[in-house]
């Protein structure tokens, strides 16, 4: 998208306001969450190679009326962040509270995927894909991914919020050897350039241990990952749809995220957790399967 379509984008998010209207929240058997509404809205076609300006505004303009609490005062990221999620509208804020110091900042980041997932019965079609576009469905569907992630530094301009960087976390814990034949001191990255895409299974394994989550904490298990690894740092997760809920429950373990990513790491097991396992355990899943046949969850939130 053009830097002037960008900022049009930002317009609309800037004047944002209201309530969310009624939905719940399932997770599908790819792992991805989306928000099931009781009204339907039409998801516009759009490039099968991004996200193009006038599907962005469409969809921008209907989820401001559907769910504002989640997108409201963002920004559009010009670029999908990683690239790989072309079909992903990703959307930005910094998070400034007085608890965020000026060292150790944080980003709110709310992606949605605006290529339609899963069965489309006729009635639902009201565009069939071509010359490159993809269908336009009516659907009560909108896939997103709400995280927190900690911050670097934002690049800006006029203005406009168009890239950020994240703090990382421990580099050397993202290299393993993965060549066949053992050699000492010979380490490298395990990701694909192809792909732009690396396995992160190790260190979001290490990261649940030393933060003592099991299944008794994180009742929906595999099928979503609260604390999770990208863009080479600690993504805390979100199955939720606003952005002051999701603030509010960061805040009560935000410190251990700084000391995760921080060299004192090693002593987080005398630090409290208990804030975190009491968020982990407002979760709990149930088991449903679509018309289709396909598995997914509804979340169940014990408030």
């Amino acid at each position: 998208m053009q830097f002037n379509e960008i900022e049009e984008l930002n317009r609309i998010l800037s004047s944002v306001s209201g309530i969310n209207r009624p939905h719940e929240i399932y997770v599908d058997n790819l792992h991805t969450p989306f928000i099931q509404l009781e009204d339907s809205y039409i998801l516009a076609p759009t490039s099968v190679h991004g996200v193009e300006f006038s599907a962005a505004k469409e969809f921008l303009l209907q989820v401001e009326q559907l769910v504002p609490e989640l997108i409201a005062g963002c920004y559009v990221l010009p670029e999908a962040k990683p690239k790989k999620n072309s079909n992903h509208l990703f959307l930005v804020k910094p998070l400034t509270t007085s608890e965020a110091d000026e060292e150790k900042k944080f980003i709110f980041v709310v992606s949605f995927i605006l290529s339609y997932l899963g069965g489309s019965p006729a009635e639902m079609i009201i565009k069939g894909p071509a010359q490159g576009k993809t269908t336009s469905v009516r659907t009560r569907r909108i896939y997103y991914l709400a995280r927190i992630l900690p911050l670097e530094s934002i690049e800006t301009k006029n203005g406009q919020l168009i890239d950020f960087s994240t703090r990382k976390y421990k580099e050397t814990e993202f290299m393993v050897d993965v060549d066949t034949v053992p050699a000492f001191n010979k380490i490298q990255h395990t990701y694909s350039e192809l792909f732009d895409d690396v396995d992160y299974s190790k260190q979001i394994s290490l990261i649940h241990s030393i933060l003592n989550m099991d299944k008794e904490i994180w009742k929906p298990g595999k099928v979503f990952e609260p604390i999770d690894v990208e863009l080479h740092t600690i993504s805390s997760r979100f199955l939720d749809s606003s952005q002051e809920r999701i603030l509010n429950q960061f805040q009560t373990f935000r410190h251990l995220i700084d000391l995760l990513l921080s060299p004192e790491s090693m002593t987080i097991d005398s630090v409290k957790q208990e804030p975190l396992h009491n968020w982990l355990r407002s979760f709990g899943a149930e088991r449903d399967v679509t018309p289709s046949g396909n598995m997914l969850w509804k979340i169940l939130n014990r408030k």
